[in-house]
């Protein structure tokens, strides 16, 4: 985007911390309701609704967020993390034992990693669900069901796998490696 002294917009745009990405998902993270309209998101920021509309829409368009117009109004969510989701991923904070889905412990876990960007988180969680529904999957099975779905930006399932999965899954205390295979413990999910 090129900037032109006769442009408000970028002018107000000037204002947004180089964390703006951080700062717009958080409220998403944050909240028992998984799916925000623009006005909720710009009202935990610190800029005003128009740049928030334009942070918002662009990661709409880089695939960090889903979006729907619902009359004059824009919702917002996080793929993955709501019922809504077509592609079926874990809504965080509504399981409390295990019915299905990821344990409440679990969410939190994968939602406090440090994952580079959303994408990835989300692959993370898609990974989870699947093997938290599936049960145990070796590596070769999770590069062949869940990479198609959550490439995560990753231009084969080998990087995915090595660079995003592996090490995600090893820093959570609620999935195990046994046999290579990997796992939910329940024992620590209940």
């Amino acid at each position: 985007m090129t900037r032109d002294s006769n442009d408000s917009t970028l002018d107000a745009r000037e204002g947004i911390p180089s964390l703006a990405d951080d700062a717009l998902l958080a409220p998403f993270r944050e909240t028992d309701d998984p799916v925000l309209t623009t006005e909720e998101v710009r009202d935990t920021v610190s800029f005003g609704r128009i740049p928030t509309a334009e942070e918002l829409e662009r990661l709409a368009s880089e695939g960090v967020l889903e979006r729907k117009s619902v009359g004059d109004e824009t919702v917002w969510w996080l793929p993955g993390h709501t019922g809504t989701d077509e592609r079926s991923g874990p809504r965080p904070g509504t399981a409390y034992k295990y019915e299905g889905g990821l344990s409440r412990q679990l969410e939190n876990e994968i939602s406090t990693l440090s994952a580079p960007n959303e994408r990835e988180r989300a692959a993370i969680y898609a990974t989870c669900y699947y093997v938290s529904e599936y049960g145990p999957a070796t590596p070769e099975t999770l590069r062949e069901e869940v990479y198609p779905t959550y490439p995560a930006g990753h231009d084969d399932a080998e990087t995915w796998w090595n660079t995003c999965i592996r090490p995600a899954l090893a820093a959570l205390s609620s999935v195990e490696r046994d046999d290579g295979e990997w796992r939910i413990d329940r024992k620590r999910t209940d």
